[in-house]
């Protein structure tokens, strides 16, 4: 994959961040269906996804992320990682076809070194 772009010099992130398009459900405690949604970006703290309705501001809810990768022999494989997220920011933004998209910041209050770290790996993998 080619070089992603780094975050600006004027943002204090403690995690370094990727563009990437990683799919993903959310859901909370009174959902029947987790929401389905893809990442803009990612990294080992949080994600900005794109919603086409938005979610509550500090709402919690269940992630479960899709992370592309390969496996020893080359094949695709793809690594489940799951966190608990706050909703910290909410952008609106013009849709594609003249409606509105809900651009949502999670922030990971909650996940396992093992995730993060898988996380971690794939961030970097996108600056190889």
């Amino acid at each position: 994959m080619g070089k992603a772009n780094m975050a600006s010099s004027g943002e204090r992130r403690r995690d370094k961040r990727a563009p990437a398009e990683v799919s993903l459900t959310l859901a909370d405690r009174t959902s029947e269906e987790p929401v389905a949604a893809a990442t803009k970006n990612l990294s080992a703290s949080g994600a900005y996804v794109v919603l086409d309705e938005p979610l509550p501001m500090f709402g919690r809810y269940q992630v479960h992320l899709l992370l592309p990768g390969s496996g020893p022999d080359g094949e695709v494989a793809v690594e489940d990682v799951e966190a608990v997220a706050i909703v910290v920011r909410h952008d609106e933004v013009p849709g594609p076809e003249g409606g509105t998209q809900h651009c949502m910041a999670l922030y990971f209050d909650r996940i396992s070194n093992e995730d993060r770290e898988r996380i971690i790996e794939f961030v970097d993998g996108m600056y190889e």
